[in-house]
């Protein structure tokens, strides 16, 4: 749902974002912006449905970004948009973002925790871990979503107890707080 959210409110300053979703139907994806955003028209945001991994998607993908001039892309979720398991775990996400640099568009790459807890990682993968520039655990609690900041490619290291903590409290449109707590 935070993903959603920000895809939402990039659309609204008019950033046309295309939502590459391998694992729900197109209607169940509006259903969930409708109860979330009280049918707020978001004529800059689109769904595509995931059918192969993404460098296989690569051609098509391409020609969608450019037929609905779209600067961004979410990817829900990367393992779903992998190649497949039989090959070498760490080519996973190397042809994976291969494929992504060249569509040349920003991204929120959606990964999932283990089932095991491991909320470190994304997938709980080291070879993920190292491949992306910025990596945050989100976790929703109640009337709150926490964000940590797990990586940051750009901003130097991040020590273990300097960790960003963000408390998003109901994110809507019109009221959402943000807590910075270190």
């Amino acid at each position: 749902a935070t993903a959603l959210w920000w895809a939402a409110l990039l659309s609204m300053q008019d950033t046309r974002v295309l939502w590459i979703d391998w694992e729900m139907r197109v209607e169940d994806h509006q259903e969930r912006i409708r109860t979330m955003l009280d049918d707020e028209p978001l004529p800059n945001l689109f769904h595509l449905l995931g059918t192969a991994p993404l460098a296989q998607m690569e051609d098509a993908l391409r020609e969608h970004l450019k037929r609905l001039a779209c600067t961004y892309v979410v990817i829900d979720s990367a393992m779903a948009a992998s190649p497949g398991k039989d090959g070498n775990p760490s080519m996973m996400p190397t042809e994976f973002f291969q494929a992504l640099r060249r569509l040349k568009v920003g991204a929120l790459i959606i990964g999932h925790t283990t089932k095991v807890g491991e909320d470190t990682r994304p997938m709980g993968s080291i070879f993920w871990h190292n491949s992306v520039r910025a990596s945050w655990h989100v976790l929703s609690d109640g009337d709150f979503v926490t964000l940590t900041n797990r990586k940051d490619s750009h901003g130097g290291p991040i020590a273990k107890d300097e960790a960003l903590l963000y408390r998003i409290s109901r994110p809507t449109l019109e009221t959402t707080t943000i807590t910075l707590e270190r």
